[in-house]
């Protein structure tokens, strides 16, 4: 059994908690890289020892066998006990979700050894007790919202251009989703990256953005945690301000002055995600037929003279878009987007955000525009400088004659 929230594929490229608690209790300790010198059958094998009632140590020292040269050997550390949980464990549940005795009896053995290792990462103890209220295993009406450590940063953004996000003309409706993707690709590489975590390996990655209509904001909250279930804090900023600039460079077009700020670590609630059993921020989805009435009616309400998402909205009520925006139906867009009379080419040498109110907005390739010839001067330079080099050319030759 592998949990969702520890994103572990198939392959079991990483050991999940299944197998550490095989491994621990069987008294073997191996490193990230002699984990992946295992072949797919023994790694396999391994997690299914942990999901059992109890592990059968002298069957799992059989399966590292044959890289028994580089796993450690040491005491066996056993499942946390069953009549109570750990003072730890409650301490850590306190403000998330109070376990009762009965209900810690209840629980599977893997259940029970995930929240004793993971007490000390609020953020993965949430996540795993929001699994398992998900698969059954707890109740989900105790489950507290919760506050802890994430890192952030915000984009700012032309009121124009998130009506451009929600009509999906940036990258074909995907310029957050794919922003996203650039997030979680970098923070995968933090180790790489920063010195003094080679021993570190990136665990469960969670990052998503909030689009905020009233106050002109694209909030990116990122939460990474290591393999070993520890914060990973340094991962989490690039996360979220590697996905903060890659949305920045996809509008660009559309808004040259787009900025990020409040880029830091802060004591927070995640406010990109729903907070409920089963619905995490990167499960969450929005009808852009709705957002699109939503942006009508905040331009309506502010008495607009202008129609149509070319134009600059006013500012209204506060709405929301998550990362997994899908792009409006073809149908939708072109009724929203009104036809456009030509341009000129004096027109369209200006800024997207700048152009005149009846201009066509922006074509979705997200292209720049096409660099122009070098200026006249610089040419004349270019020929006076070669017309000297000639000369000198020249004057030499002569100078070397008898």
């Amino acid at each position: 059994m592998i949990y969702q929230f520890e994103e572990i594929g198939l392959d079991l490229p990483t050991p999940p908690l299944a197998a550490r608690r095989a491994l621990m209790n069987a008294g073997v300790s191996m490193p990230q890289t002699t984990w992946s010198m295992l072949s797919i059958e023994a790694r396999q094998a391994i997690v299914k020892q942990g999901t059992n009632d109890s592990v059968e140590a002298p069957h799992v020292q059989s399966l590292v066998s044959s890289v028994l040269r580089n796993v450690r050997l040491m005491g066996s550390v056993k499942d946390p006990p069953l009549e109570a949980p750990p003072e730890k464990v409650s301490v850590a549940l306190a403000g998330i979700r109070p376990i009762t005795n009965d209900e810690w009896r209840r629980l599977r053995p893997l259940d029970r050894y995930t929240l004793n290792v993971l007490c000390s990462n609020g953020r993965l103890l949430w996540r795993a007790l929001a699994e398992m209220g998900t698969a059954g295993v707890l109740s989900a009406h105790n489950l507290q919202h919760w506050v802890g450590w994430l890192a952030r940063s915000e984009l700012r953004v032309a009121q124009q251009c998130l009506g451009e996000l929600a009509a999906g003309r940036i990258q074909d409706g995907k310029a957050i989703v794919v922003a996203r993707a650039v997030g979680l690709r970098a923070s995968r590489k933090a180790t790489e990256w920063l010195d003094g975590y080679a021993e570190v390996s990136t665990g469960p990655i969670e990052l998503d953005a909030r689009v905020d209509l009233e106050t002109g904001t694209v909030l990116w909250q990122a939460h990474v945690s290591t393999t070993d279930g520890e914060f990973f804090s340094a991962a989490a900023l690039i996360a979220a301000t590697t996905a903060a600039i890659a949305l920045r460079d996809a509008i660009s077009m559309w808004d040259p002055v787009a900025s990020i700020s409040d880029v830091g670590l802060r004591e927070e609630a995640w406010v990109v995600g729903s907070g409920a059993f089963g619905e995490e921020a990167t499960m969450v989805t929005f009808d852009a037929r709705k957002m699109m009435a939503k942006l009508e009616a905040m331009r309506s309400a502010k008495g607009a003279t202008t129609v149509g998402l070319s134009q600059t909205l006013p500012l209204g009520p506060p709405g929301v878009i998550s990362s997994i925006a899908q792009p409006a139906p073809p149908q939708q867009q072109q009724q929203l987007a009104p036809v456009a009379p030509p341009v000129s080419a004096r027109q369209t040498k200006q800024p997207a955000i700048e152009s005149a109110p009846n201009s066509a907005p922006p074509s979705s390739s997200n292209k720049r525009p096409a660099k122009r010839g070098a200026p006249m001067w610089m040419l004349v330079a270019m020929f006076i400088l070669t017309l000297l080099s000639l000369a000198s050319a020249v004057v030499a030759l002569m100078l070397k004659k008898p």
